[in-house]
């Protein structure tokens, strides 16, 4: 019966250690993709995030298409900065634009058209 308890014990606590080095492991990928926004002399985007829509559902979608992105909070709202060639300017605006809100059971989030912040009228 020892034995028993103490095999539960040490299952517990190695699942303990994997769910910690697998948040660590999330959040330095994380700053990772920030760190490449900020410092990057790549083609940057910005996308002013309309009120009400969560930053996450952005930023997953465009990780799914394949941008490195990152969340920016100003006084005038938070803005999705994205490295993006010029040229993939269209692919990143429909993934903007096919977002989902995973808090809504995946329901479209249905942004409209999608204009960078580079492409509003001074």
């Amino acid at each position: 019966m020892v034995i028993a308890g103490l095999i539960i014990v040490v299952l517990i606590g190695l699942g303990g250690a994997i769910v910690v080095f697998g948040l660590r492991r999330v959040f330095l990928e994380e700053e990772d993709a920030e760190a490449r926004v900020r410092t990057s002399e790549a083609h940057v985007l910005e996308y002013a995030i309309p009120p009400g829509v969560d930053p996450a559902d952005l930023r997953a979608a465009v990780a799914t298409a394949g941008f490195t992105g990152a969340v920016k909070a100003g006084p005038s709202g938070d803005r999705l900065r994205v490295v993006c060639a010029e040229h993939d300017r269209a692919r990143l605006r429909d993934a903007i634009e096919g977002a989902h809100s995973a808090a809504s059971g995946d329901a479209p989030l249905r942004l409209g058209p999608v204009v960078f912040v580079d492409e509003r009228p001074a």
